[in-house]
């Protein structure tokens, strides 16, 4: 469908969650899964695009070390979910 509509990525919205063989699906496609917790957010007017990987369309998460360290700037904090920094 993406490619059909000429659209850069797609948002799939599930309350549900993802199972792993649709998050394998997605790995390599410039597909954003969105949760119930992502609506919630953004109900709450936070920006939940913000700690997305531009390039791969991945969540972005802080890693557990600079999150107990409270170190390093915003950029360079995030890690794709799959120990990659970003």
């Amino acid at each position: 469908m993406i490619h059909h509509s000429h659209a850069s990525f797609g948002i799939i919205v599930s309350r549900g969650g993802f199972s792993k063989g649709a998050m394998n699906f997605a790995r390599d496609k410039p597909i954003l899964f969105l949760d119930i917790s992502d609506l919630i957010a953004m109900q709450d007017g936070r920006d939940v695009l913000a700690n997305v990987c531009a390039v791969c369309f991945r969540k972005l998460v802080v890693s557990e070390a600079m999150r107990q360290a409270k170190i390093g700037s915003r950029q360079n904090r995030y890690w794709l979910p799959d120990g990659r920094r970003k």
